[in-house]
């Protein structure tokens, strides 16, 4: 959701914008350790410094950034320690920015909560006037004034007491999609979880049946890939058969599609008082008046993307650290048995086992694990000065992985959530600050009662020799299908053998 887009999480940069400099191994320096994370609510100053390094150095990262930026973060953090800062190259010496980088919990309080950064944009700029330019103009592309009003507008919609009347319709759409599994099937978790996810946002947030839902849905995620493929970025002039061409119309036909759905929502809601978010935004105003139609499909749009592709991540995430970890899965089963008897979870029911599960899955796989901030005037930071248009790069994603806040931080233990409370600046699975994701309410309560519906219903078990590999713009997403087999309630979760990339991001343990 907001934070980073398609993603929760906002100001996420394409990885192909980033500048291609960052991993063959380098010597490890003597380089200074993390300072110990802030109390919650001070702005704490780092003891460590933030290190200038060249670019020659940093040009032997460049190719392993390109296949995964998750393993260069650690290694940035292991060679210099936790902030580096270096020039930018720009085509004249006007152009020259400063790029600052790091995982430092002092830092990064001071960026994430300092009101004056913005948010860095996450697709590609496009077309003065054009469609794509209006389809992206949501709350994640906003800062200053113009963000504090649209976030109060939208935010009424997405309070906690708000969302949490929405339990019972969403507990519904998840029940429907589940009755479509059978036991002994082999299902695509990837694929499922983005279906579930689809529908429960398509449903609560803007009142669309299942097959507009895929429609738009698709529509929205083949534009919104193409802002992250390399031609559009690379040529990006507007002539029929370029890529950068098709993406515009691709634009064009998605924002007739959500205009539609605007008037039809306007019409409903003079009929019979319909409510949704869609329907709170088009409603709602301030003493500016109401929001445009231009913003109205701004927000539609990004929020659509980003209410359920963040989930649908989330719950694949979770579900493969559970199949892959019985003990913990049959712990987890146990309290939701015992406490719901096969119902879905009302926003009263105490579920402490999942809320750490949940928790624990986020920092293992941060489903957003870095955004961006721009500085709009003179910054300091760590008793340094920064000029104007620096960009700052908050890998949370290194932060969370780091053995001084997380002990064997690859590991899966949701316990670790169990005792004293990281603060909000060591642990950042939504953000903080003014970008704090406004849709985070939704998103725990989506991934609660998904998780309580399908693990009380089945038994799950990955496809022996599965292939899991992750792909990073925006978000950590599976590369490709990933195979389960559902069973009924009465069958053993099963740990097999996984191949893949995933088996660099989390440490299983030796298989029994």
């Amino acid at each position: 959701m907001e934070r980073g887009g398609p993603g929760a999480t906002a100001g996420a940069l394409p990885l192909s914008r980033l500048p291609r400099l960052l991993p063959k191994p380098m010597e490890t320096r003597d380089v200074p350790k993390s300072p110990p994370p802030p109390n919650a609510g001070e702005n704490s100053r780092s003891t460590a410094p933030i290190v200038d390094v060249g670019l020659r150095e940093l040009a032997k990262f460049a190719p392993a950034f390109q296949r995964d930026p998750l393993d260069v973060f650690l290694r940035l953090r292991a060679a210099f320690g936790p902030s580096i800062a270096f020039e930018r190259p720009g085509r004249s010496r006007d152009r020259k920015r400063t790029v600052v980088v790091t995982c430092d919990p002092a830092l990064i309080h001071d960026l994430v909560t300092d009101p004056t950064l913005r948010s860095s944009g996450l697709t590609i700029a496009g077309e003065h006037g054009s469609s794509h330019r209006r389809i992206r103009q949501g709350l994640f592309r906003m800062h200053g004034d113009e963000h504090r009003r649209h976030r109060l507008l939208i935010g009424g919609t997405l309070q906690k007491k708000a969302v949490e009347t929405t339990a019972a319709t969403m507990a519904v759409v998840v029940d429907d999609f589940a009755n479509e599994w059978r036991p002994g099937s082999v299902r695509d978790l990837a694929a499922d979880m983005k279906e579930i996810a689809r529908r429960v946002a398509a449903t609560i947030l803007f009142g669309l049946g299942v097959e507009e839902s895929a429609r738009i849905g698709a529509m929205a995620e083949d534009w919104w890939a193409d802002n992250f493929k390399t031609l559009p970025q690379l040529l990006e002039f507007d002539w029929p058969g370029l890529p950068y061409h098709r993406m515009h119309r691709k634009a064009e036909r998605l924002e007739s599609v959500l205009l539609d759905v605007i008037a039809r929502r306007r019409e409903a809601l003079a009929d019979s008082g319909t409510d949704d978010l869609l329907a709170g935004l088009i409603r709602a105003g301030d003493e500016r008046g109401a929001l445009s139609d231009a913003e109205l499909v701004g927000h539609t749009s990004i929020l659509f993307l980003a209410a359920h592709e963040t989930t649908a991540y989330a719950l694949t995430w979770t579900l493969l650290l559970l199949s892959q970890h019985p003990n913990t899965a049959v712990r987890l089963v146990d309290e939701l048995d015992g406490q719901l008897g096969g119902r879905a979870p009302l926003p009263s029911d105490e579920l402490p086992f999942l809320g750490r599960v949940i928790r624990e899955s986020l920092r293992v796989l941060p489903v957003v694990p870095y955004v961006t901030r721009v500085a709009q005037a003179p910054l300091t930071l760590g008793g340094r000065e920064f000029s104007r248009r620096t960009r700052a790069i908050l890998p949370f994603y290194a932060m969370h992985l780091d053995p001084e806040l997380f002990p064997e931080p690859r590991r899966f233990d949701p316990d670790r959530f169990a005792g004293p409370e990281p603060t909000p600046y060591t642990y950042l699975p939504f953000g903080a600050g003014p970008h704090l994701c406004v849709g985070i309410n939704f998103a725990q309560q989506t991934l609660r009662i998904a998780l309580a519906t399908l693990l009380q219903r089945f038994r799950f078990t990955l496809v022996e020799g599965t292939r899991v590999d992750h792909r990073v713009t925006v978000t950590i997403a599976p590369k490709r299908a990933i195979p389960i087999r559902v069973e009924a309630p009465d069958a053993a979760f099963e740990r097999v053998a996984l191949r893949g990339s995933i088996n660099r991001l989390v440490d299983w343990g030796p298989l029994a």
